[in-house]
């Protein structure tokens, strides 16, 4: 009985000191964030340093940018203040995968938007043809589509590398293909009709 006792007691103990240390998960990505207000977020920060890798902090301060970017574009808060505020109480409570999880998918929401509208441009300037001869125009004509075609390629590239990392952080994350953009016209391919020419 008496051992039982003093068993009970050293049980005790141990609980309330891993209370107080406050016990965190094996994975790090699985830590819960502490930011219902300015202070809590920075002293969670602190406490979670040693926790994340270099690179994951890298991500996750990326993901929270991305979060900020949404708010803003949802017209969910604006301004510096007002804007922090709202990104706390997104993540607070949440997990840092949940997160990472988050801000990526946003940035890929983000970046689909983006995508779509530079096709669009590129379809719309497929269709210019230049007078015969004018090659002033054709030059012109070309060096803007060989621009506009980077800058897909630029968005292309930051969704591969997005979802590169919501393959990291989230397990459940399947890759939706896009439809692949229209070719820019050449020689081999005609340009579309009607075409409408450069005066």
């Amino acid at each position: 009985m008496k051992h039982r006792s003093i068993r009970l007691r050293v049980l005790t103990c141990l609980t309330v000191s891993a209370a107080l240390c406050g016990c965190h998960p094996t994975n790090p990505l699985d830590r819960k964030i502490m930011a219902s207000s300015p202070i809590d977020f920075v002293w969670w920060r602190t406490d979670a340093s040693g926790s994340l890798d270099r690179e994951q902090w890298r991500d996750f301060d990326e993901a929270i940018q991305e979060i900020k970017f949404r708010m803003m574009i949802d017209h969910v808060a604006s301004g510096g203040a007002a804007v922090d505020k709202a990104t706390r109480d997104r993540i607070n409570g949440r997990t840092v995968r949940e997160v990472l999880t988050i801000g990526y998918t946003s940035m890929l929401d983000r970046l689909n938007i983006e995508r779509a509208e530079a096709i669009k441009v590129i379809t719309t300037n497929a269709r210019l043809v230049t007078r015969p001869g004018d090659t002033a125009s054709a030059d012109y004509l070309l060096k803007k589509r060989k621009a506009q075609s980077d800058v897909l390629e630029v968005i292309l590239e930051k969704m591969r590398q997005a979802e590169t990392k919501l393959k990291i952080y989230d397990p459940t994350f399947a890759v939706k293909r896009p439809d692949p953009p229209p070719a820019t016209p050449t020689e081999e391919t005609p340009d579309f009709e009607p075409p409408v020419r450069l005066r």
